[in-house]
């Protein structure tokens, strides 16, 4: 390591030395804050206290590993330079040797193209009255099937109840009737 190499922070650095991370401690953390984008090593070693002075270089060589810190004057080659992509000119569907030629006047449409236009449209909007008109026609059959059906339950249902009361009234009055018969068979 060159004593007159100048070391500057980095990104990931000045996180570090702002406690954002915590990748570093203890010496190697001391280290990183004595980095100050001017000093030489040389400089950083007359800085640093007397503890750090005999590992300083292989500190500043491991931060340098880490990507906390860089050297100075080789900055620009981790840089790079954005080039500019190379636009090919897209073709164009007209042909080649023909230009566009904007001075020519649109015609207006004919009465003939005028009114086949607006018998497409009003077949188009004919044909929507008619498909509208046929979804409401079978959403009202299909309702009025559903009350039908619905009708036909209820009368099934009031018939077997009827039933249900005729038998019961009959079971019940022969139950009465045995009872009748059975009480005069005992008075007898």
């Amino acid at each position: 390591m060159d004593s007159r190499t100048i070391y500057t922070v980095t990104l990931k650095g000045a996180g570090e030395i702002k406690n954002n991370t915590s990748l570093l401690n203890g010496d190697i953390k001391r280290a990183l804050t004595l980095v100050d984008d001017k000093s030489t090593v040389a400089d950083l070693l007359k800085r640093a206290a007397p503890s750090l002075r005999m590992t300083l270089e292989n500190l500043l060589q491991e931060l340098e590993n880490g990507g906390f810190i860089q050297d100075k004057f080789k900055m620009s080659s981790g840089l790079k330079i954005a080039t500019p992509k190379i636009v090919t000119p897209v073709k164009s569907a007209v042909d080649e040797g023909e230009e566009l030629d904007f001075t020519i006047v649109m015609r207006a449409p004919t009465p003939e193209a005028m009114a086949a236009e607006a018998a497409r449209h009003k077949a188009e909007a004919g044909a929507k009255q008619a498909a509208e008109a046929a979804r409401i026609q079978a959403e009202q059959q299909a309702a009025s099937v559903r009350a039908q059906i619905e009708a036909a339950k209820v009368r099934a249902d009031a018939e077997a109840r009827a039933q249900a009361e005729t038998k019961m009234k009959q079971a019940a009055e022969a139950a009465r009737l045995k009872a009748d018969q059975d009480a005069a068979k005992a008075r007898a």
